[in-house]
C-alpha cells in the first residue's frame, strides 16, 4: 500500500527539491540549464501522474467496461474501490451520462 506514496514522492518531492536547486544556482548558467529539465519535468507533472495511475490497462478495462455496462467480478480491486460512490455503491456511466 506505501507503493503509491512512494511513487508519488518520487515524482513530486523529488522534482520540488531540484527546483529549489534550480533556483540557487540559477547564476551558474552551465548548472542551470543541465537543471532547467527538472522544470519540464515539473511542469508535466499532472500529465506523469495521470499516465502512471491512471493509464493503467487494469484501469482502462475497467472503466470501458463501465461504459459498455458489463458487470465485472473483481469487485473488492483497487480500481472498482476507487470508482465507487460515497455510499458505497457503483456507478456505472456512460448512458446515466445522456440522461
Amino acid at each position: 500500500r506505501y507503493i503509491l506514496f512512494v511513487r508519488l514522492f518520487v515524482i513530486m518531492g523529488v522534482t520540488w527539491t531540484f527546483e529549489i536547486v534550480v533556483y540557487l544556482v540559477q547564476d551558474n548558467k552551465p548548472v542551470f540549464s543541465v537543471l532547467q529539465v527538472f522544470d519540464y519535468i515539473n511542469s508535466a507533472q499532472g500529465v506523469i501522474i495521470f499516465i502512471m495511475f491512471v493509464l493503467k490497462r487494469s484501469v482502462l478495462k475497467l472503466i470501458s467496461n463501465r461504459i459498455r455496462g458489463i458487470e465485472d467480478d473483481a469487485s473488492d480491486s483497487e480500481e472498482e474501490i476507487a470508482l465507487q460512490d460515497r455510499n458505497g455503491g457503483a456507478n456505472k456511466i456512460g448512458p446515466q451520462i445522456l440522461n
